[in-house]
């Protein structure tokens, strides 16, 4: 259940470095890679945050401006219950892909000015805590992937999706 309240910051970060650990046992083809990765966010978990109601898939084209210039966020079916910088960081990946990025053309004043909205510290949001949840947000990508390679390693998949994917 997306919208379940997980009981602590701990445990929210914990599930979601487990999707990394998953994805090795539950691969067709074992790759540690998914094992290393889950131990460097176990041992470089930034300083937590409470944790809050999450969009889950910020980025450019869920954002609409109103007639009046207010900006609304559409699109909410990823969200649940967690860190505010897990939205960082897959607004991080998502744009590097497809733009516009505005954190990568200037990563301090993109800080400086969410800092300022969310009275989050320096400490608590800064270009390392962002490079951290852009890697545990990767998974929303790598694990979806790497379970049609699965499929089609296995023969159950021979559909173009799984080229697309790739």
């Amino acid at each position: 259940d997306a919208m379940a309240h997980p009981p602590s910051w701990e445990a929210r970060i914990d599930h979601l470095i487990q999707l990394w650990l998953d994805a090795e046992t539950s691969s067709i083809n074992s790759d540690p890679t998914w094992r290393y990765i889950a131990a460097w966010l176990e041992a470089n978990k930034p300083p937590p945050l409470p944790l809050r109601l999450t969009h889950g898939d910020p980025q450019a084209p869920n954002v609409m401006i109103d007639h009046e210039g207010n900006y609304l966020v559409v699109d909410w079916e990823f969200a649940s219950i967690g860190d505010p910088r897990e939205d960082l960081g897959w607004y991080n990946l998502s744009s590097t892909a497809a733009g516009p990025n505005l954190y990568e053309a200037d990563p301090e004043a993109f800080l400086a000015a969410y800092r300022a909205v969310t009275g989050f510290s320096e400490v608590e949001v800064n270009q390392l805590t962002v490079g951290y949840f852009t890697i545990l947000s990767a998974m929303k990508i790598l694990g979806p992937i790497n379970a049609q390679l699965d499929k089609f390693a296995l023969g159950e998949n021979s559909g173009t999706t799984t080229a697309l994917q790739v």
